[in-house]
């Protein structure tokens, strides 16, 4: 049976109608393509430092590091960004913390860095070891993450090296860590199986 126009411009509408409540059904399309259904989880953020508002943010799911700085009111004009991946991807849970310029000057002082919850001292061993192994980790060229995995090198002992390094240039041989407070003999041989200059 022919349709005349009335009937066809009826069809076309309620098709029309039809696409519209698709799209509000709570199925989306995510960036990378995949199909997500409803919006994002939410999770909780610790960022502290060199930032305009210090505190415990609420951001989404699979966010990165630059929005938890965003979330915070982004940094002061005195932050230090160096070493810091602003692309990496956090958790619940993480701590976001952004070292001062003038602090990072001080051999005592950390320099920016991110904390994962699930990253205990049992499992930074762990990662220390699959890491140790993977290759040698270059004293001169390594983030304060790649040095925390070093046998007996933890955030405070990666910040000193950084901070040797950053007032003395880059290192001519693994033996020069004994210039950095804390490291000691035995420490020493404990590192240099998996470290370069």
């Amino acid at each position: 049976m022919a349709l005349d126009s009335w009937q066809k411009t009826g069809i076309s509408g309620i098709a029309a109608i039809g696409i519209a409540f698709a799209g509000y059904s709570g199925v989306q399309m995510s960036r990378n393509g995949a199909m997500t259904t409803g919006p994002k989880q939410q999770i909780q953020v610790h960022v502290t430092g060199a930032v305009n508002r210090q505190g415990v943010f609420k951001v989404s799911e699979g966010a990165r590091v630059q929005d938890a700085i965003d979330a915070a009111g982004g940094t002061k004009r005195d932050a230090d960004m160096q070493g810091l991946n602003l692309a990496e991807e956090l958790q619940d849970g993480s701590q976001v913390d952004i070292a001062s310029s003038m602090d990072v000057d001080s051999l005592m002082s950390m320099p920016s860095s991110v904390r994962h919850p699930e990253k205990t001292r049992s499992s930074a061993r762990a990662t220390s070891a699959a890491a140790t192994n993977s290759g040698p980790i270059s004293l001169s060229r390594a983030s304060a993450e790649e040095l925390d995995k070093l046998p007996g090198v933890g955030p405070s002992t990666a910040a000193k090296i950084i901070a040797y390094r950053n007032a003395n240039g880059p290192f001519k041989t693994v033996d020069d860590l004994l210039q950095v407070k804390g490291i000691g003999p035995k420490k020493l041989n404990d590192i240099r199986p998996h470290a370069i200059p």
